[in-house]
């Protein structure tokens, strides 16, 4: 038979289920095969076992073992390379054993052309590919370079790091510079800010900590550190010096040379966000809420030496364009949140009227007790709450989160539906719900007393400030599956 492939590898990825392989070539032997998992070489018999010795078509390799999820599966064909067909003296000529010779010099041939394919070569048209690359005797702990005059690989040892040998120490970590030269390691610092130091006259990059943002100086002279700026109302992102003891300004020139007209860092109070504009603001000037939801308005006043207008968010750091403005506001925020979250306690619920109404139960503890709504698995019943929307009001969405536990050690599946109303003035007290959102049943911990917690984001279609915000919380019966009573032990509402 002939060769008619010029293929001598299959490759596939293992999914933890299949234990039968293809490969579609020739061999001559069940050891003609090199079978590697994850890059690590197999034993045929302890691993696998091979079909299709012979077949100009090939075989399969079936493992004992399926190959896990991802992991590579290679079956490369590995002829010996040995001549093994003999041709004694007046005996008819060998057709079929000619055949295999032949067969096996063309899969020495692919199989040669394989290795060459996973070397480093030179480019057909290189002006080095004729006479290659000399490379010399590997050294210990060294690394591979090319020679200055490109005509082959040289072993060197890196230049040392101060104290460092290797610069490559620690993922994420910088390799930083004195004047003097010398070089040392710079480990990442979680919730520090990278600045240039000339405090310490060094030179070099330092972490700073606090928040900083980056701005562009427009100032006539180099800013230093601790002077105070203000907004440029001439530039978008940009700020100019102040007078210190007369400006409210809120922006600190952190410890770094920055000089004129260059990006720089400075330390602020607040958080920039890019919100919702309610008519014309101008660059510079205080904002506001707006009688628009999750919306700032201008306040008329540009910061500076006067004290900010009564409801001041923050200070437009843009002029409103196409009703959006970049605004940064006043104070520190708490981490991931603008306002602090209602707390929906069972404290402080009520029942729903017209509705059945979870059992109230006292729990006692070897080591606490407390009072939890024990909502029926069968039965809907619902809780209910009222909270105040804050005041000055701004948040890119609202999350409900809740926590819960079961009596005994039941599995199954548990769900909530949430429908909330903010009732304004004007507005029906005794609505219908305005927003419905439904936490997809999730797997209870099959612990007694093991707390499950479960979150979604809320639709907060209606919600501005200053709104009473209706709640009720029903457990979703229809789709769960628990066949228990549902503790809820708390709820809360978190903003962004």
């Amino acid at each position: 038979m002939t060769i008619s492939t010029t293929a001598n590898r299959q490759d596939y990825t293992g999914d933890n289920c299949t234990k039968v392989f293809q490969f579609t070539y020739k061999i001559l032997a069940t050891t003609d095969l090199d079978v590697y998992v994850d890059n690590c070489l197999k034993t045929i018999t302890t691993d696998y076992t091979v079909s299709g010795v012979g077949a100009p078509t090939g075989g399969n390799v079936t493992f004992v073992t399926a190959p896990g999820c991802t992991l590579a599966v290679a079956l490369v064909r590995d002829v010996p390379y040995t001549q093994a067909t003999a041709y004694p003296e007046n005996n008819p000529f060998p057709a079929a054993s000619h055949e295999d010779a032949l067969d096996k010099l063309t899969m020495l041939v692919q199989q040669v052309r394989e290795l060459t394919i996973r070397t480093w070569r030179f480019a057909a048209g290189s002006a080095r590919a004729a006479g290659g690359y000399v490379v010399d005797e590997p050294k210990a702990s060294t690394y591979p370079r090319v020679k200055a005059d490109c005509a082959g690989i040289e072993f060197v040892t890196l230049t040392a790091c101060g104290t460092y040998a290797d610069p490559v120490t620690t993922k994420g970590d910088l390799i930083v510079g004195s004047s003097a030269g010398s070089q040392e390691r710079l480990g990442i610092t979680s919730g520090y800010t990278l600045v240039g130091d000339s405090a310490t006259g060094t030179g070099k990059p330092r972490w700073m900590p606090g928040l900083s943002v980056e701005l562009t100086n427009k100032a006539d002279a180099a800013l230093v550190a601790g002077d105070v700026v203000g907004v440029d109302t001439d530039c978008d992102r940009a700020v100019v010096a102040r007078n210190v003891q007369n400006c409210l300004g809120i922006f600190v020139v952190a410890p770094a040379a920055i000089g004129d007209d260059c990006l720089a860092l400075f330390h602020y109070q607040g958080l920039i966000r890019n919100v919702k504009a309610q008519g014309a603001i101008p660059r510079g000037n205080y904002v506001r809420k707006s009688s628009t939801a999750q919306a700032v308005e201008d306040t008329g006043a540009a910061m500076g030496l006067q004290r900010p207008p009564s409801g001041t968010l923050g200070v437009a750091l843009t002029a409103a364009a196409a009703s959006l403005v970049d605004v940064l506001f006043g104070g520190t925020p708490l981490i991931g949140t603008e306002i602090a979250p209602l707390e929906l306690s069972p404290c402080d619920a009520t029942v729903s009227v017209g509705a059945a109404a979870p059992a109230s139960v006292r729990n006692v503890g070897v080591h606490g007790t407390d009072w939890t709504w024990d909502f029926s698995n069968t039965v809907e019943q619902c809780l209910m709450w009222e909270k105040v929307l804050a005041d000055c009001l701004l948040f890119a969405g609202a999350f409900f989160h809740v926590q819960s536990r079961q009596a005994a050690a039941t599995s199954g599946t548990l769900g909530w539906v949430v429908e909330t109303r903010a009732v304004g003035d004007g507005d029906t007290w005794d609505a219908a719900y305005t927003n419905s959102d439904t936490v997809v049943a999730t797997n209870v911990k099959a612990v007694a007393g093991a707390v499950l917690y479960q979150c979604i984001q809320l639709t907060t279609t209606g919600w501005t400030c200053n709104r009473l915000l209706r709640v009720k919380l029903k457990r979703d019966i229809n789709n769960d599956n628990v066949a228990e009573n549902a503790k809820f032990m708390k709820g809360y509402i978190r903003f962004l």
